[in-house]
């Protein structure tokens, strides 16, 4: 959970391999419970803990894919995967195969953005700001 300039609770999912639990529970349903609008996934700077297994962007894809077609997700949303790195992973050929699948999958890749801000607006709708590197 993170928090607002304000001190309250605003909501961002983090994932974290801690537990065997939290890793098939709330990854899974924090994926499947996205309804409204596009997914943002984001890593931040290289390094930090979980690097290497922390790319939820294609799992997402996949479930937001199959939410369109019973109608629990917009049609229009998109995935989206920002980073502040060069890279979704440090070793090439793994990077060359992620991304290859996010353009086959039509998920946004975004490189050398930092996310600076998280907040809810006026009605009620969380929006993330980010600055380029």
């Amino acid at each position: 959970m993170t928090s607002n300039n304000d001190g309250n609770k605003i909501g961002v999912f983090s994932h974290m391999l801690d537990t065997k639990d939290r890793v098939l529970n709330k990854n899974y349903y924090h994926g499947c419970n996205h309804t409204h609008g596009d997914m943002i996934c984001y890593d931040p700077k290289f390094p930090f803990k979980g690097e290497g297994s922390s790319f939820y962007a294609l799992y997402y894809e996949a479930m937001s894919r199959d939410a369109k077609t019973v109608g629990n997700c917009a049609l229009g949303a998109r995935v989206q995967y920002w980073t502040p790195n060069k890279e979704i992973f440090q070793f090439p050929y793994a990077n060359e195969v992620a991304l290859e699948e996010c353009h086959k999958r039509g998920v946004d890749v975004m490189f050398g953005w930092e996310m600076v801000k998280v907040h809810f607006d006026e009605k009620g709708q969380k929006n993330c700001y980010f600055q380029e590197c």
